[in-house]
């Protein structure tokens, strides 16, 4: 082993070491190294409420968002089964891949899929966004929008849309999880 190498390996030692110490907790004693200064955790940092708070226990919600600007705006507002409906969406990741589609609000347990209207792989009733998937039927703009427009159908597998609580969904393609992105309610006249 060359002298280079062993200086290297004995620094990058050190340093991780240096490391290592610097995040452990102030009241931690196995450290030779003495403390100058305590290290603020975060319980001990002070706190500000504001009307925007951002506490996790006001904000998330089963199917919270991931991106958090990420907005659909459904018009026409009152859906009828068969009728076109638009979805404009911003706040997107270009650079990611998502499914938009009328679904059920309730999530299915133990099944990251959102069940929705329409067929899956039924395009008329489902748009998959993305600009680096080949067969995606929405490119994303670059800054971050885009509009689909889809057939509102008010029922699927094991959906009714006309009984059931549903939403305009936006969510990540299989690439990312399915994990939801983001929502709104909708409603369909009843049948």
């Amino acid at each position: 082993m060359s002298i280079s190498r062993t200086v290297f390996g004995i620094a990058a030692t050190a340093a991780l070491s240096a490391a290592l110490v610097a995040c452990s907790p102030p009241n931690e004693n196995d450290s030779p190294v003495e403390r100058s200064h305590e290290i603020m955790t975060t319980s001990q940092s002070p706190s500000t409420t504001s009307s925007t708070s951002t506490s996790s226990e006001a904000t998330t919600t089963p199917a919270a968002p991931v991106e958090e600007n990420v907005e659909i705006t459904v018009s026409p507002a009152a859906l009828v089964d068969g009728e076109q409906v638009t979805f404009d969406i911003t706040g997107l990741d270009p650079e990611g891949g998502y499914y938009a589609a009328i679904c059920a609000a309730a999530a299915a347990p133990g099944n990251p899929v959102p069940v929705c209207t329409g067929e899956t792989a039924d395009f008329t009733s489902q748009a998959w966004l993305s600009n680096s998937q080949p067969g995606a039927t929405t490119e994303i703009a670059e800054d971050g929008t885009a509009t689909v427009e889809l057939q509102a159908t008010a029922t699927g597998e094991g959906l009714d849309c006309t009984v059931q609580e549903c939403v305009a969904k936006v969510f990540g393609d299989h690439t990312e999880g399915f994990r939801d992105v983001a929502q709104t309610p909708v409603t369909f006249a009843a049948a």
